[in-house]
């Protein structure tokens, strides 16, 4: 167990709270900033309350301004402390989590967004308990379960079968991947995902479609060639460690169901080459136990009634990988990644209650996003209000900081708000780190890319990084992932600029946008095209 000397406040809690409990068992760009300007502004009609209007253009004296460091500390210690088990879904842990956000939103004054069961949008979920054995084989090469075989879902299968490659396995309007072609008690080789981008969390949503037209046709299995840009390695430690690991539900179909890696693209060159492939596969059945984990969301209406009804979109995950290994600590406590980002939310709701801007706010703390993107590709495929209204999501998330004289924003370029990002930082005084290290594509790797592939203009703030460095794999994803350690002064400097900037887009008269060569662009002009 790991030990921070820090006692959470559970028994409070315990004790004037019922929880949401589950349905079963448990180019690197540094811009450097000037002075902020300061301006003073007279408003002589409401001096009489006994107060200066905060909704002064320019003004400093937002709430965002005077936030204070221990409440910034109190969030990360609670949500990163050891009794809440690295707040895995599914976990009591979570679910103490997630009623620990409701509560705070609650308390703050932010109003439960109409539509949800309270603060909550459950999500059916299934725990995978992954198999321990398993192989497919073709000639001399082998994928092994555990390796580059990742078993998704579905009743093992043995022996030798014939392999089909269907393309990306997709049926749409003027698409049909299957047709003319024999599937009846063979492999189906399919790409993941679509030709265009996709979250996360979209691709394994489409996995499951593919597998139950694949079994329709009379497939005996569905085999997806990996092509996420995300760590192979990194999806296994969260799929495959020796705690249960987070899936949607299963469709009906009991078609066994796996993601392959295969970078050398061997079975693709196979298929060019040899129109009759066979593989030898011996896979074990996948068993899930079902239960539900919500996203936790809340509501500010905004000031201007000619604005309310548009929304900025606020996010951060609260989840994380919960436990595993067999050293002396097996909690992951995952106070960098991603406590700190669920303070800055909380910061959101407190400043942007007491002084709202003219657009409304939703705040969304998203479940399962270490298990890719799933609470954030929730909320995009059953939202309560039409997703045109909204009109930017700006979330937090972040692996941990080599700068404290910085934020990073990724997506820093892409949605024509670079002018509010510069003044934002003017006003924090701090830096700005752009887009760094743009070969791991940072931006498609937190819950932003959900609603990026929606259309959504959007961008992803987080604490100052420059590389992946020994300061950031220490505890990237690893138990001394704690809060004893961390800069407090500093994370609330960040929660300020993360809230600061949120205000400055829901106050500017025009709606941000993709620029016109993003990836993202045309699903922006097909969401708002009414």
């Amino acid at each position: 167990m790991a030990g921070s000397g820090w006692q959470c406040p559970l028994a409070c809690l315990l004790r004037t709270h019922q929880f949401f409990v589950p349905s079963a068992p448990v180019r690197f760009i540094r811009i450097p900033m000037t002075n902020m300007m300061r301006s003073s502004l007279l408003m002589g009609g409401l001096l009489g309350l006994g107060m200066v209007s905060l909704f002064a253009q320019g003004l400093q004296e937002w709430p965002e301004r005077h936030l204070s460091t221990a409440e910034v500390e109190q969030h990360i210690r609670f949500l990163s402390a050891d009794e809440l088990g690295g707040r895995q879904p599914g976990h009591p842990g979570h679910a103490i989590a997630a009623r620990y956000i409701a509560t705070s939103f609650q308390a703050m004054g932010v109003q439960p967004l109409p539509g949800l069961q309270d603060y909550y949008q459950p999500i059916p979920m299934g725990r995978m308990v992954p198999p321990r054995a398993g192989h497919i084989r073709w000639g001399k090469q082998e994928w092994a379960q555990g390796g580059d075989l990742l078993s998704m879902s579905g009743e093992g299968i043995e022996g030798e079968f014939p392999a089909v490659f269907v393309g990306y396995g997709w049926i749409g309007d003027s698409t049909d991947d299957y047709a003319g072609l024999d599937l009846m008690g063979k492999v189906a080789i399919a790409l993941q995902g679509l030709p265009e981008p996709m979250s996360p969390g979209k691709i394994i949503a489409a996995g499951r479609k593919k597998a139950a037209w694949a079994a329709e046709r009379g497939a005996l299995a569905l085999i997806e060639l990996y092509t996420l840009p995300y760590p192979w390695k990194r999806l296994m430690l969260n799929f495959t460690s020796p705690a249960p690991r987070v899936l949607p539900e299963t469709e009906d179909t009991r078609l066994f169901h796996a993601w392959l890696n295969d970078p050398e693209e061997y079975l693709l060159r196979a298929f060019k080459e040899d129109t009759s492939v066979t593989l030898a596969v011996a896979t074990e059945t996948v068993r899930q136990n079902r239960f539900t984990a919500p996203n936790v969301v809340g509501v500010i209406p905004g000031r201007d009634s000619s604005l309310r009804e548009e929304y900025v979109l606020l996010s951060a995950h609260y989840d994380h990988v919960g436990t595993g290994g067999d050293g002396p600590d097996t909690i992951y406590n995952g106070a960098r990644d991603n406590a700190i980002g669920i303070a800055g939310l909380l910061a959101a709701a407190r400043s942007l209650s007491e002084a709202p801007p003219r657009r409304s706010i939703i705040l969304l703390a998203c479940t399962a996003e270490e298990m890719g993107m799933l609470g954030s590709q929730w909320f995009v495929d059953h939202s309560p209000l039409p997703l045109s209204q909204l009109v930017y999501n700006l979330n937090y998330d972040g692996a941990g900081y080599n700068d404290r004289t910085a934020f990073t924003v990724l997506g820093y370029e892409r949605t024509g708000i670079r002018p509010l990002i510069d003044r934002t930082a003017q006003w924090a005084h701090l830096n700005i780190i752009a887009d760094p290290m743009p070969e791991q594509n940072l931006f498609d790797r937190s819950d932003n890319v959900s609603f990026a592939a929606a259309g959504l203009p959007c961008l992803s703030f987080s604490p100052g990084i420059t590389e992946m460095d020994e300061t950031i794999l220490a505890h990237y994803h690893q138990p001394s992932d704690e809060a004893d350690g961390l800069h407090f002064d500093y994370l609330r400097q960040l929660s300020s600029a993360f809230v600061h900037l949120a205000r400055l887009i829901a106050d500017q008269a025009a709606r941000p946008f993709w620029q016109p060569d993003d990836p993202y662009y045309e699903a922006g002009r097909a969401l708002y095209a009414d």
